[in-house]
């Protein structure tokens, strides 16, 4: 049986997820940054780009699901 954490495959979409991550970490601190601090309020782009980067959490999330249950069937037959 072979380990699951040194599967290629996992190694992979592991790198891929934590590049997506810290993307999104990236982007979350530069509309901090940029935000106006009296009013606190997002303007429309930022608040476009926080809904796009859920859409982009909600595919990844259903991708490593789907990934883990791919996983787990090959270690289940063997």
């Amino acid at each position: 049986m072979t380990r699951l954490l040194g599967d290629p495959v996992f190694i992979v979409f592991g790198f891929l997820a934590f590049i997506v991550l810290m993307q999104t970490i990236v982007k979350i601190q530069q509309m901090k940054m940029s935000q106006n601090k009296d009013s606190g309020k997002l303007s429309d782009t930022e608040a476009r780009e926080i809904q796009e980067l859920h859409r982009d959490f909600e595919d990844l999330s259903k991708r490593v699901e789907a990934l883990e249950t791919i996983l787990l069937d090959q270690v289940r037959k063997r």
